[in-house]
């Protein structure tokens, strides 16, 4: 199922990329895409894994820019 999350504190075009990367790596996840400029991140996540999964997103996005985090 395709969502859309905005990403809240995120400064740099480069960690974005980094993040789209990890965030399309994690398990669950078929297709991710950063739009830097509007900050926000679209996904698809298989629906029956979507609580823990976005806890594994936050978890990427944060490791890569402190305090930054998805919100929907």
């Amino acid at each position: 199922m395709k969502y859309s999350f905005k990403i809240s504190k995120i400064d740099c075009p480069s960690c974005a990329d980094r993040m789209e990367m990890a965030v399309s790596k994690l398990p669950f996840v078929e297709n991710a895409q950063i739009n830097f400029l509007t900050k926000k991140l679209n996904v698809e996540i298989a629906e029956e894994h979507f609580d823990e999964t976005v806890k594994e997103i936050n978890k990427a996005v944060s490791r890569i820019e402190p305090g930054c985090k998805i919100v929907r």
